[in-house]
């Protein structure tokens, strides 16, 4: 009756009121607008589809009205709002519904569905089916139109993608920066997945790739693991912080190297793996695993030296204790640890000669100090004695500071203890100090030298460090003008907004209009 009505209303026959009517007076219009979209998602054609959910609109105008009568004449106040609702809900999701399944029996998709077969299977597998099927486009685009998640969608298109391409017509950084494009507004994605594809096919450099760029540690270092790159599962574990997946890697390490010296080596190659070997101890020790632990016996006595030279304050025992240290670590092949050892033998042994040197006047006690504390506290003293300055050079030199390093401690001990004089020499000995001269400017600032400061500032060729100096320094003035030079609209800004003077903040204004930064 109300498919009735709607072609009599197109066709401007007064039949249409009389069918609504007769409708209404059966209390039966919001079954006849279900029975009309439920009719819709069963047919096929997409005229009949059409027709149907139009007169399901159609009679959906009347369901207001008819439901404030009926409301009316039983005393209520309703005005049935909520069926309204239901209605709304009802026609929009069975016209997405429709919507898909006519997608789904394109020709080139071949895949048709009835509206009971859909709800049965729900849209999730439907979509796993087209996946399947490789019509990953239409997948997506289901997805975003139901508001399902694309990201199993977009996984195995890169996985698709990465077996169809070789290596002779696509490289891997390209096949990497395609993927990523792609995949780059997805928020599960696995890229461990694509990368067990990129492995299966046997583009193993194209595989670490993409698991450099998973985030999950879990899933990255099985996959590593399997890929027999034990060092970078390795690190990567460490980097996790998580105890379960560093034993994880350090245990399948110990079955799979073909022995333990092997297995030490691998833990020997970077300093950062000292954790592992730390965790391994703890393990044998808690387990009395005496075959195993047998071998570890030079590292954990070692270790045990190491700590015993932190706890005496005597040069001769540290010193002592140390080489024992070294001697183990050598002995369990682990080379960098004995290395690092032997350094702070020989920092210690040079910090014992330089608290007996007659230049040392204020007798600082200098074992056990940093490498940058102890040249700090003999630059400080250097106001006392200046013969302190080439002992500092010569001690940066032999431990192989760097340049920069050296002059931030330089500068900032000279400025603390107010050798101006010292401090100008210092900053003449290279044209370009490895630092800046802007480092000079903000150490002259923090003891209150803000004309000292002004005047490294002038010597700085950079404009950018120019600028940012001028800011640190509270020269605003100076840094309008530089802004104004430049034509920069970004420095302009910086100077109107963190200046508090009226005057410049106005010539700030005045200069960003007659440069056309402003209207």
């Amino acid at each position: 009756m109300l498919f009735q009505a709607l072609d009599a209303f197109d066709s401007g026959d007064a039949k249409a009121d009389e069918h609504i009517r007769f409708i209404l007076s059966q209390n039966a219009l919001e079954d006849a607008i279900k029975d009309c979209v439920d009719a819709a998602g069963s047919e096929f054609d997409y005229a009949s589809q059409t027709t149907l959910l139009r007169a399901a609109s159609y009679g959906k105008c009347f369901v207001d009205s008819a439901t404030d009568a009926l409301s009316a004449l039983s005393g209520g106040t309703g005005t049935g709002g909520g069926n309204s609702m239901m209605d709304a809900e009802m026609f929009v999701d069975m016209s997405r519904k429709i919507r898909v399944l006519n997608a789904l029996r394109q020709q080139d998709i071949g895949f048709p569905l009835t509206i009971t077969q859909f709800d049965r299977l729900t849209a999730e597998v439907v979509v796993s089916r087209l996946v399947a099927m490789r019509h990953h486009f239409l997948a997506l685009k289901i997805c975003e139109y139901l508001n399902i998640t694309t990201d199993r969608v977009l996984v195995h298109w890169a996985c698709e993608k990465v077996k169809a391409a070789t290596s002779s017509n696509v490289s891997d950084e390209e096949l990497v920066a395609l993927v990523r494009k792609k995949l780059k507004k997805a928020t599960l994605v696995s890229y461990a997945d694509i990368a067990n594809c990129a492995e299966r096919v046997n583009r193993r450099r194209l595989a670490t790739m993409f698991l450099d760029l998973e985030e999950n540690a879990s899933d990255q270092v099985p996959l590593l693991l399997s890929m027999g790159e034990f060092e970078l599962a390795l690190r990567k574990s460490l980097e996790s912080n998580n105890t379960d997946l560093i034993y994880m890697t350090l245990f399948h390490l110990e079955r799979t190297l073909p022995s333990m010296d092997e297995f030490r080596y691998v833990l020997n190659r970077e300093p950062i793996y000292a954790e592992a070997v730390n965790l391994m101890l703890l393990y044998y020790r808690a387990t009395k695993s005496s075959s195993s632990a047998a071998l570890w016996t030079d590292v954990a006595s070692a270790q045990s030296d190491l700590l015993l030279s932190f706890q005496t304050t005597d040069v001769d025992e540290k010193v002592a204790a140390l080489k024992e240290a070294t001697s183990k670590y050598n002995n369990a092949k682990l080379p960098a640890h004995a290395k690092l050892t032997e350094e702070q033998i020989e920092l210690l042994q040079e910090q014992a000669k330089l608290e007996e040197k007659p230049e040392n006047v204020k007798r600082r006690k200098l074992v056990g100090v940093s490498i940058s504390n102890t040249m700090k506290m003999l630059l400080c003293d250097s106001k006392y004695e200046p013969k302190l300055l080439p002992l500092v050079t010569a001690f940066a030199k032999k431990f192989k500071v760097p340049d920069k390093r050296l002059y931030r401690v330089k500068i900032k001990a000279l400025a603390e203890t107010r050798q101006w004089d010292a401090l100008h020499k210092f900053s003449m000995e290279k044209k370009t100090p490895p630092c800046g001269f802007k480092a000079f400017a903000i150490a002259c600032l923090e003891e209150g030298e803000k004309q000292q400061a002004e005047n490294y500032t002038a010597r700085i060729t950079s404009v950018d460090e120019k600028f940012e100096t001028f800011i640190h320094l509270d020269m605003y003035s100076d840094a309008l003008q530089l802004a104004i030079k430049l034509k920069d609209p970004e420095k302009l800004t910086n100077v109107r907004n963190l200046c508090n003077d009226d005057d410049i903040c106005n010539q700030a204004d005045k200069a960003a209009v007659e440069l056309g930064f402003v209207s």
